[in-house]
């Protein structure tokens, strides 16, 4: 893995990410499924997005 640097004049902070329990609940299906099925399952927003985008 390499280093960023960071550009003149702009700092990177990378904090901790506040998380609501719904979301916590979701990553877990999603880690549990993969675990069982070896296969990462579709974003539901991606697919939104694809569509808008050809629209």
């Amino acid at each position: 893995m390499g280093h960023i640097k960071e550009p003149i004049g702009v700092d990177l902070v990378v904090g901790p990410s506040k998380l609501t329990k719904e979301d916590l609940k979701v990553i877990s299906e999603i880690i549990a499924k993969f675990k069982k099925t070896g296969k990462t399952p579709k974003s539901k927003s991606t697919d939104q997005a694809k569509k808008k985008h050809f629209a």
